[in-house]
């Protein structure tokens, strides 16, 4: 990298830290953020075009409308007429060791069957985002290609990341990253031959977690790339949420995080902050009880702020310390 590069990415990296740390809070401020950081990456750090290797649909299909306005970066794309199939024969499996199996609907339910049926209760839609016609899955613009990432988040972006293993262990911490060098590390581009001899030899460097990110707002132009279910945009009746139901502060009323991980990245359990009756997820029937025992009783005992000790179970699900797990059997 010559020292112009090296300049004009310290350049796009600070206007970056504004949008991490800061938020750009103030009307119009990350929109010209954004224009600032497309203006340098346009004059000084142009990115090689990206080249699918080829089209599956020709321009004048109607399932080339997934692509947004090119005028307008961060207008989400325009929804898409569900495809609707016969259910496939592992969708009408329950889980057999379930005494009250999670549904899994053949189809997509209308909009007044979700309000009536489905609102508090969870289901499972089979190759929704095939059936959907997610641009992210299109192999003309695929997000697992990292070339493609790159020639639409352009040169010297940065990301917040965990680095080390789960954050309960020694040595985790967080850090900024640039967002190519992410990719590459998390395995983005990877033949299968290069994972399977990076798997052999082992990588020394720890590993790095993109967690609980809007990187969607972050990098708007990923936006055209998801296509949203119209059931986000129903509100749950008043009287089911203690104080009534406020849509969070944001210009679509929406909060869109993103989770990108390597090859056997995990969390530990851990208590989820919900805004009415929480879900209580319960190990399976072989597993013994008092793994989870202490995600519940930290959850009983939770302050109004919880903290990191609270919010972390104090048995580890996957490797259970006994006579430790044995003082929260009731």
């Amino acid at each position: 990298m010559d020292r112009d590069d090296e300049f004009w990415e310290g350049v796009v990296a600070r206007l970056d830290m504004v949008l991490i740390v800061a938020g750009a809070p103030g009307e119009g401020r990350r929109e010209l953020i954004n224009d600032l950081i497309e203006l340098v990456q346009e004059t000084h750090l142009p990115s090689p075009p990206w080249n699918p290797p080829h089209l599956l649909h020709s321009p004048s299909s109607s399932s080339a409308s997934c692509s947004s306005d090119e005028g307008d970066e961060t207008s989400p794309p325009p929804s898409k007429k569900l495809k609707l199939s016969s259910p496939s024969a592992s969708s009408s499996h329950p889980l057999l060791l379930a005494p009250n199996p999670i549904p899994s609907l053949p189809h997509p339910p209308s909009l007044t069957s979700y309000l009536k049926t489905h609102l508090n209760k969870p289901f499972i839609l089979r190759s929704y985002l095939q059936q959907t016609g997610w641009p992210a899955l299109d192999p003309s613009s695929p997000w697992k290609n990292r070339d493609y990432l790159l020639s639409i988040v352009g040169r010297g972006r940065i990301v917040p990341v965990e680095i080390g293993g789960e954050y309960t262990e020694e040595g985790w911490g967080q850090g900024m990253i640039k967002f190519e060098d992410f990719l590459e590390r998390v395995g983005f581009g990877l033949s299968e031959e290069e994972k399977e001899k990076r798997r052999k030899e082992g990588d020394a460097r720890p590993p790095l977690y993109l967690a609980q990110h809007a990187l969607l707002t972050h990098f708007p132009r990923l936006r055209r790339d998801v296509l949203l279910p119209d059931y986000i945009y129903l509100e749950p009746p008043e009287s089911e949420v203690e104080g009534g139901y406020r849509r969070p502060p944001t210009e679509d009323g929406l909060l869109i995080n993103v989770w990108v991980g390597g090859e056997g990245r995990s969390s530990p359990s851990h208590t989820v902050c919900c805004i009415s009756t929480p879900k209580i997820p319960l190990h399976g029937a072989d597993t013994p009880s008092f793994a989870s025992l202490g995600s519940l009783l930290q959850l009983l005992q939770s302050a109004p702020i919880p903290s990191f000790s609270v919010l972390s179970s104090l048995v580890d699900a996957s490797h259970p310390d006994l006579p430790l797990s044995l003082a929260f059997s009731f």
